[in-house]
C-alpha cells in the first residue's frame, strides 16, 4: 500500500513537489522535482528488490 504526503509545498499531485531553483546564465530554467512516498507493509513477503533497472527507457501506458 503506497502512502504519500499530503500538503507539500509546490505540490503537484499527492507526494509530488516541483520546485523553482532559478534561471542559469544561458536562460536555461531549473525545476528541483520530488516524489516523497512510503510503503506499508501488509505481509511478510510482500518486499522485493529491483536490481539492475534502467530508468532511461520506459513505456508510457495510454489510459
Amino acid at each position: 500500500m503506497g502512502l504519500y504526503q499530503p500538503g507539500l509545498p509546490g505540490e503537484q499531485s499527492p507526494g509530488l513537489s516541483v520546485r523553482f531553483m532559478g534561471i542559469n546564465e544561458k536562460a536555461i530554467a531549473s525545476y528541483l522535482i520530488s516524489l516523497y512516498c512510503s510503503l506499508a507493509v501488509l505481509v511478510d513477503d510482500a518486499i522485493a528488490v529491483l536490481e539492475e533497472v534502467e530508468i532511461g527507457k520506459y513505456h508510457e501506458y495510454k489510459y
